[in-house]
């Protein structure tokens, strides 16, 4: 009995040391989420956004500077295939759905024209067919830019990015601003964009070059922690190459008006696939 029990405390020690020297694959743990919410990622974007809306708001004052946030919305592709049944809503059934401003109890804001309760209908068959074509476009991307073997814990749906390149920024002021931007005239010479994008550290190997002040400007941001700060005066953003940028960033306003009240701005987006416009009304 007693050589019995050594045998078998010698099998579980061996085993214990294959397992703890076995190297650690997506397959591995793939789905298993620790406390923290964390999984294994392949990549490190999780889905790449076709551009097709922009909000944007007043944001609170960055160094005594008037900020605009804006953010981008769209068709998602992610790494499981589908991001939310809004996709599904949004692609298959478009007729029977229109969007409530993202209050509805889709997660993108997709509800029944009629009936705002309803469950939305699923065909598994539909359903499986997109979730396929959606990986395959995810894939696509990935391989494109290079995000295919980050291979590290993380918190997933935190980098979310444009499929898209920003060519342009304006911003439009509908009042008098200052002695030198009348009414209708843009303000883009006194307004510096705020964004970042993982695309340069991802090329780079998954390594941030960057250092010093951005890393404190990004905190205060909330832009992506391994992603490369992209700063910059709005009339000089095509020069940047913004691409694959993060899915909200911010102007900030370099001078106030000459007069204490409400103005109301035009912000318009040239992307390289669409042009997006939206109004903003700041009180300063």
């Amino acid at each position: 009995m007693k050589r019995l029990l050594q045998f078998a405390f010698a099998a579980m020690m061996l085993f214990a040391a294959c397992e703890k020297d076995k190297e650690v694959t997506s397959d591995d743990t793939f789905g298993k989420v620790p406390q923290t919410g964390a999984i294994f990622c392949k990549h490190y974007i999780d889905s790449y956004i076709d551009v097709d809306t922009m909000e944007v708001r007043q944001y609170t004052y960055y160094e005594k500077k008037p900020v605009i946030r804006v953010s981008i919305g769209g068709f998602e592709y992610d790494y499981r295939g589908l991001s939310g049944m809004g996709n599904y809503a949004r692609k298959v059934q478009a007729e029977d759905f229109v969007y409530d401003g993202g209050v509805g109890s889709l997660p993108s804001g997709y509800v029944p024209k009629y009936d705002s309760t309803a469950v939305l209908p699923v065909d598994q068959d539909v359903l499986a067919a997109m979730i396929k074509k959606n990986l395959a476009v995810f894939d696509s991307i990935s391989k494109r830019i290079g995000d295919t073997c980050f291979n590290q814990i993380s918190v997933p749906f935190m980098h979310s990015v444009a499929n898209d390149t920003i060519m342009g920024i304006d911003v439009v002021c509908n009042e008098n601003f200052n002695e030198t931007h009348k009414v209708g005239s843009s303000v883009a010479d006194i307004v510096d964009f705020y964004g970042s994008s993982p695309y340069y550290y991802i090329r780079n190997g998954y390594r941030n070059t960057q250092t010093g002040g951005y890393t404190k400007i990004m905190k205060d941001y909330g832009l992506g922690i391994d992603s490369e700060l992209a700063m910059c005066r709005i009339t000089d953003i095509a020069a940047a190459n913004v691409k694959f940028f993060d899915y909200h960033f911010y102007l900030v306003f370099d001078k106030l008006p000459t007069k204490s009240g409400i103005y109301t701005f035009e912000v318009t987006m040239k992307l390289s696939k669409n042009t997006l416009k939206n109004t903003v009304t700041m009180e300063f």
